[in-house]
């Protein structure tokens, strides 16, 4: 068993980490809401979007990535004239079992190739660095509502969650758990603060009684716990967790197909097994469930020197569970070409999607929101941004 640890940050903020545990169990939310789950995954070091979906039917895709293309054969079928990396076959599965796809040609709201601000652009969900410093999906939890959950699993909140919304931040437990006899000592010695003394003898009373632990195993991945946080939720709550992956900065060794040290077939590999964690683990909870898997950025059309791709700027986006309404193919979105009268910089696959798009439509389809809360607080300033369509049931 693993044992929780939540810091509710704002209010119980600088307490010992060992202590900071918190029941996930709240009031109920508005009936549209009981029940859903969204779990957003940063890909974070800028994905390679062509390892990952290939334009097979591009008839430049093969010359640009020269030695690191795959063929139709040696991918998963999709339409659209892609091709899944092999070494996506559960996902694939889900595909086939519209619940899941693919959306090409994918932009963050600030184009940069800098890593730093790439990821702040996506996180902050503007196209000015300078118009806001909290997280977009901390705003989404502003208008949904105290009773809707936010959760970070890392040791610290990103800025996505990051703001004036509570956020619980789980991080794995770096130290020997601390004995009942210490915590009711701390109890005892905090109890005349009467602003912080009772959440202390809760957080105590709920460790000792064992209302902390989650049902994973010790070695249980950031995608188990996401699931196994969810799942322990009431039935008549909501929740939203992000989860990091990091390793997609590819800049060699981006060997798309399985072999020894073929980074981006590893980091495929793993994030197949990720999304396939997070629905056995939400079990049938896996039905009213949105996974969004996004980077900050692509890489580049052409291979490099060290077999590999440096930064670029169009990527992907996946989206998956059983809340969300695949079709035939499994792939959206309109790829721009590879000519290289298409390519930006003479280098890198346009923007056709800003994710603003997929973010404002999962919001607003699956948990509610509306398109004046998106334009005008979520993303503010992004009136023409419009939410896609039919991306959840």
């Amino acid at each position: 068993m693993k044992t929780i640890k939540l810091n509710r940050r704002q209010t119980l903020l600088g307490l010992s980490s060992s202590l900071v545990a918190y029941s996930l169990t709240g009031p109920a939310v508005a009936a549209h809401l009981a029940g859903k789950k969204m779990v957003l995954v940063f890909l974070r070091g800028g994905a390679d979007g062509m390892g990952v979906l290939a334009p097979i039917a591009d008839p430049y895709y093969a010359g640009l990535r020269r030695q690191l293309a795959m063929t139709s054969s040696q991918t998963l079928s999709m339409g659209g004239g892609f091709g899944l990396n092999p070494n996506m076959p559960l996902v694939h599965q889900m595909v086939q079992n519209n619940e899941a796809l693919f959306i090409s040609g994918v932009g963050a709201p600030f184009i940069n190739r800098s890593h730093f601000d790439g990821q702040e652009g996506v996180e902050r969900g503007v196209s000015n660095l300078a118009d806001r410093r909290d997280g977009w999906l901390n705003r989404a939890l502003v208008q949904l509502g105290a009773e809707v959950e936010g959760i970070a699993i890392g040791t610290r909140v990103p800025t996505t969650l990051s703001g004036a919304a509570e956020i619980l931040n789980y991080a794995p437990a770096r130290l020997p758990p601390v004995d009942p006899d210490t915590m009711n000592r701390v109890v005892s010695m905090t109890a005349p603060d009467t602003l912080m003394g009772p959440p202390i003898a809760q957080i105590v009373a709920d460790t000792i009684a064992g209302r902390t632990t989650l049902n994973v195993p010790n070695n249980a991945t950031d995608f188990e716990i996401a699931a196994a946080l969810l799942k322990r939720q009431d039935p008549q709550s909501a929740g939203i967790v992000m989860v990091d992956m990091e390793g997609w900065d590819t800049h060699d060794n981006a060997w798309p197909l399985p072999g020894a040290g073929n980074r981006v077939a590893q980091q495929c590999a793993a994030l197949d097994n990720n999304i396939q964690a997070l629905k056995t683990g939400l079990g049938t909870d896996w039905a009213n469930t949105v996974v969004i898997a996004i980077s900050e950025f692509g890489r580049n059309a052409a291979v490099n020197g060290s077999d590999g791709f440096d930064h670029g700027i169009a990527g992907f986006a996946l989206l998956a569970g059983g809340a969300v309404k695949g079709l035939a193919g499994g792939v959206r979105g309109n790829f721009a070409g590879l000519a290289p009268g298409q390519l930006v910089d003479g280098q890198d696959l346009a923007v056709t999607t800003d994710m603003r798009e997929i973010f404002k439509g999962v919001l607003r389809d699956h948990l509610g929101l509306t398109l004046a809360d998106l334009n005008n607080f979520v993303f503010p300033n992004s009136s023409t941004i419009a939410p896609m369509d039919n991306l959840v049931l």
